[in-house]
């Protein structure tokens, strides 16, 4: 009996290594994604695209533009957060 028991528990640590690795994957790309975003919303605003015959009306696409690469940016940045607060909550769970 106690031989399955010792064969089952690396198997568990394997596993939950699994997630851990899997929950580290997630928040480095979701790190990288804020980072490209915040980029692209900053390029977003410095661009002096022509969309329209109007200054002003091109710096109002500009910055709706950039403003929807921050959001973006930002969505990713809450989501790093929220796996950060669910990761010490299971672990104080345990």
């Amino acid at each position: 009996m106690s031989d399955i028991k010792e064969n089952t528990q690396p198997a568990e640590t394997e596993k939950k290594e699994g997630k851990s690795g899997f929950i580290t994957f997630c928040k480095v790309t979701l790190i990288l994604a804020f980072f490209i975003f915040i980029g692209f919303g900053f390029y977003k605003l410095a661009d002096g695209s022509r969309y329209v015959g109007g200054d002003a009306y091109n710096f109002i696409i500009n910055a709706s533009k950039a403003t929807a690469f921050f959001v973006a940016a930002f969505g990713s940045l809450v989501s790093v957060i929220l796996i950060e607060i669910y990761k010490l909550i299971k672990e104080k769970l345990k």
